[in-house]
Parts: structure tokens; C-alpha cells; sequence
């Protein structure tokens, strides 16, 4: 993934991005491949590793560890090496790690991609509901039917440019959908 050449005033939640010290204290971002993120042996430890670096109380560290694990579909999975997992499990679980810390953006790169049917409308429902928080969802992907059904607005990508910049009327899942055009 590359940053897209724009021009412009560039601001993060409404302070202008030169003015933001750390601008990854107020976003998180989900790989396209989930094993380039993964830091621990064990889904458990995957998940709560932020929480540690941010010196949680183990308490808290396991409520939502369990929490997240439920939520995704991973329990039986908790003492696996994330690498151990199935495809559509290591994206969940990458999913998972990167929002155990609340953030106001989520970037996401192809989060459904190898997911069956039942997994890929919870992840969609999962971020409808962090929509309706007020987080901002950004999501990568080729999936016409997502983009078409799901999105409140589309930019479409071709050769590093936006080539259209489209809002959807219907209510949808996702905050803000980037689809990417291979050729």
C-alpha cells in the first residue's frame, strides 16, 4: 500500500497533522497479510500485547482479551501460535490485536478477504456498530458487493490516482471504503 499523492490542508480530527505529535495514538491499521503484524506465540498474547506496552492491569488485559476472543470467533484458538491458524482466522485475529485499544480510525486492508459468509457480514456488522460510535472505518478493498452494499462513500484508485470520489446515499456499513483498480 502507498500514500496517494494528494495537495491540500491535512488535518487529524480537526488539528492540522504538522500540530500531532503521534498521529498513531489516534489510529490503528490492519495488514493485508496478518502474519506481517504478528509479534507473539500465542493468539492470546497476540491480542493483549498493546494493552501490556500501554502497562494495563492484568485484569483489564484479560476481560478483553476474552471479550475479543469471543467476538472473533477464536477461543478454542487462544493458545495457538497465530501462525498455526487458518487464513480467515489469522485476519480476525489481526483485526482483533489492532483494535483491543480504542482508537478513532480504523484503516483496514482487505479484512474480508478469505472469510466465509458468516464471517465476513460479523466483521462488516463489527465495524457498522464502531461506525455508529463514531469511528472512522477507512477499508481497502476489491469486493464490489461490499463497496456497493456496505460503503457510505467510495474512492475509486487507479495508477496511484483517485479517479472518482463517490458518496453513497444508503445508510451502509462502512464509514469510508478505498477500491483499489489493479490494472
Amino acid at each position: 500500500m502507498q500514500f496517494i499523492k494528494t495537495k491540500g490542508k491535512y488535518e487529524l480530527l480537526g488539528t492540522p497533522i504538522k500540530r500531532v505529535k503521534n498521529p498513531t495514538d489516534h489510529m490503528t491499521f490492519v495488514f493485508q497479510n496478518p502474519e506481517f503484524q504478528f509479534v507473539a506465540n500465542t493468539v492470546y498474547e497476540e491480542i493483549a500485547y498493546s494493552l501490556r506496552i500501554d502497562k494495563r492491569p492484568q485484569q483489564e488485559i484479560d476481560e478483553r482479551v476474552r471479550s475479543l476472543l469471543k467476538v472473533f470467533r477464536l477461543e478454542a484458538h487462544r493458545d495457538k501460535h497465530p501462525f498455526q491458524l487458518s487464513m480467515g482466522q489469522k485476519r480476525r485475529l489481526s483485526v482483533a490485536a489492532s483494535i483491543v485499544i480504542d482508537k478513532k480510525i480504523i484503516l483496514l486492508d482487505e479484512p474480508t478477504f478469505g472469510q466465509d459468509s458468516k464471517n465476513t457480514f460479523a466483521l462488516l456488522e463489527w465495524f457498522e456498530e464502531y461506525r455508529r460510535r463514531g469511528i472512522t472505518v477507512i477499508m481497502v478493498t476489491h469486493d464490489d458487493h461490499i463497496s456497493e452494499n456496505f460503503a457510505t462513500r467510495i474512492w475509486t484508485v487507479k495508477d496511484g490516482n483517485v479517479i472518482s470520489d463517490e458518496k453513497i446515499a444508503h445508510s451502509g456499513f462502512v464509514e469510508t471504503k478505498v477500491k483499489r483498480s489493479v490494472m
